[in-house]
C-alpha cells in the first residue's frame, strides 16, 4: 500500500485507485445506520416482533465496520476483523438475552446490566487471545446455539403483532439524530485500535439497545423483551453464514480484483447469502409464533 499526502492507493489490477482517509465511509455508514434505526423501529412497532426482530438482525453495522477496515487497511485486515465480528456476534447476543431475562424487574436497570455484561465478555474475549478464524466461527456459533436454547426452552416469550399508528416527525428525527451520533462515535473508535478489536466491538448493541428502548417506549416491556428473541434467531441464521462467507469472498475475489473491488464483490455476495438467510428466519419466526398462537388456542 503507497501512501501520499493523506491518501491511500490501491492497486486494482494495471489501474489504481485512490480513496481518501476513513472519514467518509464512517459517516455513511452512521448515516445509514441512523435510517435504519428508524426504519427497524417503525416497522416493529406496526408488524409486530417478528418483523423488527428479523430487521435488527440483518448484517449492516458490523458488517459495515468489517468492510471500512478492509477499504482502508486491506484484504488481510478485513479477515482478521471478520474472527472479532463473529465472536462479537455471541457476545451481543449475550447483550439481548441478559436484558430479556432481567427486564421484568425494570428497563434502565436491566439495560444497564446487559451492557455491563457486554463489556465484561468482550474484554474477556480480546485478552484471551484468540485470534484464529476457525476458533472464532465455532466459538461465535456455539454462543449463539446455546442462547437460542435458552430463549427457546426456558423463556419462551410471546410474539406480539403490531399497531398500525403514525408516529410524528419529532421523534423520528430524534431517532435519526441520536442513531446518528451513537453510531459515528462508535465506528470511530472501531476503526483506530485495530482490525480484530474492530471487529469485535462492530457488533456492539448500538442499534439492538435503541430497539429495545423505542418498542419499550411505544409499546410495553414485554414486547421489547419479545423482540429480542426474534433478533437472537435470526442473526444466528444470517451473521453466521455472512461472516464465514466474507472471510472467503474477500480473499478470492481480492487476489482476482484487488483490495476495493474485493471488499466490494465480497459483501455483495455475502449480502446474497444473507438475503437467502433472512428469508428463511422469517419463515421459522413466523411459523414458530403460528404454532404458539395454536397451542394457547388449544390449551383449556
Amino acid at each position: 500500500m503507497l501512501h501520499h499526502y493523506g491518501k491511500k492507493y490501491y492497486s486494482l489490477g494495471s489501474s489504481i485507485l485512490v480513496t481518501s482517509s476513513p472519514e467518509p465511509y464512517l459517516l455513511l455508514a452512521s448515516v445509514a445506520g441512523a435510517a435504519f434505526v428508524v426504519l427497524v423501529t417503525t416497522a416493529a412497532s406496526k408488524h409486530g416482533t417478528v418483523v423488527g426482530g428479523v430487521l435488527t438482525a440483518l448484517p449492516l453495522t458490523g458488517a459495515w465496520a468489517v468492510a471500512i477496515i478492509g477499504v482502508t487497511q486491506g484484504i488481510g485486515s478485513a479477515t482478521g476483523a471478520v474472527g472479532g465480528y463473529l465472536l462479537g456476534a455471541g457476545v451481543w447476543f449475550s447483550f439481548l438475552l441478559s436484558y430479556a431475562i432481567l427486564a421484568k424487574w425494570g428497563f434502565w436497570q436491566a439495560l444497564a446490566l446487559a451492557f455491563l455484561v457486554w463489556g465484561v465478555m468482550t474484554s474477556v474475549v480480546f485478552v484471551s487471545g484468540v485470534r484464529d478464524f476457525l476458533t472464532c466461527l465455532a466459538g461465535g456459533t456455539a454462543l449463539s446455539i446455546a442462547i437460542l436454547c435458552v430463549y427457546f426452552k426456558r423463556l419462551k416469550f410471546e410474539d406480539y403483532k403490531g399497531e398500525r399508528r403514525d408516529v410524528g416527525w419529532t421523534k423520528l428525527v430524534a431517532r435519526f439524530v441520536g442513531s446518528f451520533a451513537i453510531l459515528l462515535v462508535a465506528l470511530g473508535l472501531s476503526s483506530v485500535r485495530g482490525p480484530f478489536l474492530g471487529g469485535l466491538v462492530s457488533t456492539a448493541p448500538i442499534i439492538s439497545s435503541q430497539i429495545v428502548y423505542w418498542t419499550y417506549i411505544e409499546q410495553d416491556i414485554e414486547f421489547s423483551r419479545s423482540v429480542t428473541k426474534n433478533i437472537v434467531l435470526t442473526g444466528t441464521i444470517l451473521i453466521i453464514p455472512y461472516g464465514a462467507s466474507i472471510w472467503w469472498f474477500y480473499q478470492y475475489f481480492g487476489r482476482s480484483f484487488g483490495t476495493v473491488y474485493g471488499i466490494f464483490f465480497g459483501t455483495l455476495c455475502g449480502y446474497g447469502i444473507a438475503a437467502v438467510g433472512a428469508y428463511a428466519a422469517y419463515r421459522v419466526a413466523t411459523f414458530l409464533a403460528e404454532k404458539q398462537i395454536l397451542a394457547s388456542q388449544s390449551s383449556p
